[in-house]
């Protein structure tokens, strides 16, 4: 079969599969996903200049500059799209509505490019560094680079940017609650499966609906990273460094409601809820905008003719980070190494990590002021102490004690090892939401209110599992307001991290080809108990609840042959 075959038969292929687990695990409720395979490409090019040179004999230079393209997205029959806010769209003149704004462009489709994305050509990154030699036993060393985010840090994900390509058919298990069936197994879509409309809508494409969705053009996002670092030898085989580092996030990916109510109509109150005459009544055939009435708030939005808007991997978010590294290196010397290090830092953004964290809520609560979102970043740690350690330990032959033992005696007591690494760190912010989110912002999220008092509480986590902060302090904001909580609390953390982790190795050369290792290893040796981070939700009955720990000790043995 020719790729072009297989790609075009993707969708009849991929519907087969999602009926079969469908129908194997008998659902009240479920959907079938119209989704068709992708071949989604992208080009990359990248040229480096260096030259290190000797500029004293104390003093090195490095210097260079690197080029990159990359473009954006390609996908090999145009099955792409993307959301263009300054787009006239021809449903207005239909409602009533001549300036209508926003709608979906397609690739390769009446001139618009392949590309989902527009390429930067101006991806000029330098790089500075130093060394210099101030004694024979101390070199003071420095660095800047500037370094662009690649396409694949914005985690877009194999079919984000194809709405119009993309349709969900819901499978419909009752009418009545669960009292009598309606769609049955034997013929769980009586009405057919929906189709994708692809392209030939153009901006009339998916009306009355929810998007998401990228935009076209966008800024490239890039980072600046410096440092300046100390090195001294010390006597004994040991080392020590101390060093600043710092970076600079532009442009990092967020994901935004661009649909959102503009905050200055919040101030409208209970009046954004009346119900009043809908323009696309007629023009619309899905969703709420379908019908003849629509509330208030609804037709205030940017772009009224859809139920939503989510961009995703928009580059407008910023960070800041500083911290002082501090490592501690005692070289292989009579069966002992260790390494110590500590990193106090600071990381301040508006962006947040886009990971799954547990017990934050890095949400956006306000796409239309993305400012407000500065906070300290959800994966923040200032405190961060790290030790490592090997010991050989000396005892059996060619070892200072029991050194004289015979064969087999020595083949007992020598060849032991054991090895440790110690982890104590801060633990991360926390992030609160609310269970109601009555800002009626049409997208925008919601944090509680503070009374201006601290919720730090102090004593031992043990005691204060049912209040790990205090929930006193917080309230529930007037509807049409957004919270006064910042994204993260300043002056509340989750439970820090305390863990010994332990193994003691035996190696037995039981002839010069054939070494017998036992291993013992233990993972949270102590079986200390770090707990997990508390209820972040306003309005729950967990809110403040610490009901989670990590992983008690592990223990496990191994015996291996190594020939």
């Amino acid at each position: 079969m020719h790729e072009e075959d297989f790609l075009n038969r993707a969708p009849f292929a991929r519907q087969r599969g999602n009926v079969a687990s469908f129908l194997l695990g008998y659902p009240s409720s479920g959907s079938i996903d119209n989704t068709p395979a992708v071949s989604i490409s992208y080009r990359y090019f990248g040229g480096y200049i260096q030259d290190d040179f000797r500029a004293t004999s104390k003093l090195s230079l490095n210097l260079g500059m690197r080029y990159e393209i990359e473009t954006g997205r390609n996908e090999r029959y145009n099955r792409l799209s993307w959301f263009d806010p300054a787009a006239v769209n021809p449903v207005g003149p239909q409602a009533g509505l001549p300036n209508l704004l926003g709608g979906l462009e397609f690739a390769g489709v009446n001139g618009d490019s392949s590309r989902q994305k527009l390429t930067n050509w101006n991806h000029w990154g330098p790089r500075f560094g130093l060394g210099y030699s101030l004694t024979p036993s101390t070199v003071i060393r420095g660095g800047y680079g500037l370094f662009f985010l690649p396409a694949t840090g914005d985690d877009q994900g194999t079919n984000l940017g194809s709405a119009g390509f993309a349709a969900t058919t819901p499978f419909v298990s009752s009418l009545n609650g669960g009292i009598t069936p309606a769609n049955n197994l034997g013929n769980p879509f009586p009405q057919g499966i929906i189709q994708p409309p692809g392209n030939s809508q153009k901006l009339l494409s998916l009306l009355g609906q929810d998007l998401v969705t990228v935009y076209h053009q966008d800024r490239s996002a890039y980072a600046q990273q410096w440092n300046l670092d100390i090195q001294r030898q010390l006597p004994g085989q040991n080392l020590l460094d101390v060093a600043y580092a710092g970076s600079k996030g532009t442009g990092l990916p967020v994901d935004i409601q661009a649909d959102q109510l503009p905050d200055a109509y919040l101030a409208q109150g209970p009046a954004l809820l009346q119900q009043v005459a809908n323009p696309f009544f007629g023009v619309i055939q899905t969703g709420p905008l379908s019908q003849a009435t629509v509330s208030r708030e609804t037709l205030l939005r940017p772009y009224p003719e859809f139920n939503s808007v989510s961009v995703r991997a928009v580059h407008e978010g910023d960070s800041i980070y500083h911290s002082l590294q501090a490592k501690f290196e005692h070289r292989f010397s009579k069966g002992v190494t260790v390494l110590a290090a500590y990193t106090f830092s600071k990381l301040i953004g508006d962006a947040g990590s886009r990971l799954s964290i547990n017990f934050a809520n890095p949400g956006i609560q306000d796409s239309n002021n993305l400012r407000g979102e500065r906070s300290l970043e959800n994966v923040d740690v200032p405190h961060r102490f790290v030790v490592s350690y090997t010991w050989q330990l000396p005892f059996g032959p060619g070892h200072a004690l029991l050194g004289g033992a015979g064969s087999f005696a020595g083949k007992m007591i020598g060849g032991w090892e054991v090895n440790g690494i110690t982890t104590v760190q801060s633990g991360l912010p926390l992030g609160l939401g609310t269970a109601n989110n009555q800002t009626n912002s049409l997208g925008g999220g919601s944090r509680p209110n503070n009374n201006g008092t601290s919720a730090a509480l102090s004593g031992p986590v043990e005691q204060r599992l049912n209040e790990y902060f205090n929930t006193a302090v917080f309230s529930q904001p007037p509807a049409f307001t957004f919270g006064d909580v910042a994204r993260t609390l300043p002056d509340v953390r989750a439970p820090g991290t305390l863990n010994f982790d332990f193994s003691a190795i035996k190696n037995t050369h039981i002839a010069e080809r054939f070494n017998l290792q036992f291993r013992a290893e233990f993972f949270n040796v102590l079986n200390n108990v770090n707990f997990g981070g508390p209820g972040t939700t306003f309005g729950t009955s967990s809110f403040g609840v610490i009901s989670s720990a990590s992983d008690a000790r592990v223990s496990q043995l191994a015996l291996r042959l190594i020939f």
